[in-house]
């Protein structure tokens, strides 16, 4: 990436096979959560049981097992910090989950050499700590371990450590740079994640893993060509196939990005709350979208995706805010839930044919839509679908919907008309709350007709006469108009507002 904050590809010759990465499930079980239901469950016996487990030495907390002491916790207000090589005549080997969060006045800690394992956030947020050293054969660095540690400037890992997990290093924005040993198999998503110092990125060259080919000042997962962390000087190698997740999250410096063309996925926020992306490239071969992998990109006013792209995921494009236009290829199959939720100005948009649901939230705060095109194949819409799309003022569900779920047009005000056919078999609670001038046009005696008639929503027939009390009338002269040729929707087209 140049001053400007664009990020450069650099080409290389050659073609390596491609390998989409498959989506990571990621677990993480925070401490005490067992502790809790514990005592929920058996009125505070599980507390007496945790609390003789745990045992003291001076402002430490430990607990005892057959591999050695962990260190569980903290209670002093020392600055400069040394941990106990050894307690009760045991060696100290680990330093537990949440050991030392948010300790914020700790600004040296000295780690004895017997430490192999730093727990998952043991030093989350201990935001003064500027010096620690990591002591050789140290194994491994747990999830957030570091995480928001952002005075630390730098940090040497030793050539014992073989697992670094998620955002271990997140938030460390005084780190400027940093040198992965060959011993490192396993690094998680978004380790350097929001490290705005962060400058350099080296990989050593004996990792038979992870590499920084060309001296792009990154990390790629040298099997799969993913890339895995990225910096400020970052330049993107032309045989990069997949993003990884959370490489440019929260990256507010970056403006500009060509994705190199034989890039095939993107990976869960990817370029999540990066605000200041106004253009994006996407290379035709892009086949997935991860999850909130734009989330929050608010200057980005309109994005093309290439017509390879098959699956947009959860929150992908929400809360940006600046965007007016997308287009949707036809090829796409799957739009997660919430995946434009709060674009509040996009206008239009059309949904391509092979698309079968419409998830929770997807177009949820859309408060400029106006225009939608909804295909025949739609079997069922999510619970605030379409909630506070203000300046939609008419719809029309296709006759392959089968579930509408609740809420899904709440507080749509300006809703005056919508058409529902017979094949909704289920229709949620609230799902027209608060669209106060809504009548519905639906065939009689209709699972919609029924819904409309015990909430006192108004109510034109299809097809048939109307009963007492509909706004189209019936065949008694009370000036009501009827259709006597049922109408069968295939989509859904919103006139555009001026």
């Amino acid at each position: 990436m140049n001053s400007k904050g664009t990020i450069e590809i650099r080409k290389k010759e050659g073609c390596t096979y491609m390998k989409m990465m498959q989506k990571k499930i990621r677990s993480l079980l925070y401490a005490g959560l067992g502790l809790v239901l514990c005592v929920l469950l058996c009125g505070g016996v599980g507390m007496t049981a945790q609390a003789a487990d745990s045992k003291t030495y001076g402002d430490f907390t430990y607990e005892e097992s057959k591999n050695g002491i962990t260190i569980t916790g903290y209670a002093g207000d020392e600055t400069e910090l040394v941990i106990p090589g050894e307690i009760a005549g045991k060696r100290v080997t680990s330093i537990g989950n949440w050991a030392f969060e948010w300790c914020r006045g700790l600004t040296s800690i000295v780690l004895p050499q017997s430490i192999t394992n730093i727990g998952m956030g043991s030093f989350y947020y201990c935001m003064s700590l500027k010096s620690i050293t990591l002591p050789e054969g140290l194994t491994s660095i747990g999830a957030n371990a570091f995480s928001n540690c952002s005075g630390m400037t730098n940090i040497t890992l030793p050539d014992s450590v073989i697992s670094i997990g998620d955002s271990a290093f997140s938030g460390c924005r005084g780190l400027t740079s940093i040198t992965i040993p060959d011993s490192v198999v396993n690094i998680g998503s978004g380790v350097f994640s929001v490290c705005e110092g962060l400058a350099s990125i080296t990989v050593s060259k004996g990792n038979k893993y992870y590499d920084s080919r060309d001296n792009c000042n990154a990390i790629i997962k040298t099997e799969s060509n993913t890339l895995v962390c990225a910096c400020k000087k970052t330049v993107i190698p032309e045989d990069i196939t997949c993003i990884g997740d959370s490489v440019f999250e929260y990256r507010e410096d970056l403006t500009n990005i060509t994705l190199p063309d034989g890039v095939i996925s993107i990976g869960d926020s990817a370029f999540k709350g990066c605000t200041s992306l106004i253009n994006v490239t996407l290379p035709d071969g892009v086949i997935s979208i991860g999850d909130s992998a734009f989330e929050g990109c608010s200057g980005m006013i309109s994005i093309t995706l290439p017509e390879s792209v098959t699956s947009i995921g959860d929150h992908a494009f929400s809360n940006c805010s600046g965007l007016t236009s997308i287009t949707l290829p036809d090829s796409a199959t799957s739009i997660g839930w919430g995946s434009f939720y709060k674009c509040s100005r996009l206008t239009s948009i059309v949904i391509p044919n092979g698309v079968t649901s419409i998830g929770a939230f997807t177009f949820g705060e859309c408060s400029s839509l106006t225009s939608i095109i909804i295909p025949y194949g739609i079997t069922s819409i999510g619970n605030d679908a379409f909630f506070r799309c203000s300046s939609l003022t008419s719809i029309t569900i296709p006759d392959s919907v089968i579930s509408i779920s609740f809420s899904v047009f709440l507080y749509c005000s300006s809703l005056t008309s919508i058409t529902i056919p017979k094949s909704v078999k289920y229709v949620g609670d609230g799902v027209f709350s608060d669209c106060d001038n809504l009548v519905i046009t639906c065939y009689k005696n209709s699972e919609i007709h029924k819904y409309a008639m015990k909430n006192n929503i108004p109510v034109k027939l299809i097809g048939d006469t109307a009963t007492p009390g509909d706004t189209s009338g019936d065949d008694s002269g009370n000036g009501g108009t009827t259709d006597p040729t049922p109408v069968s929707y295939t989509h859904l087209t919103l006139p555009t507002i001026a």
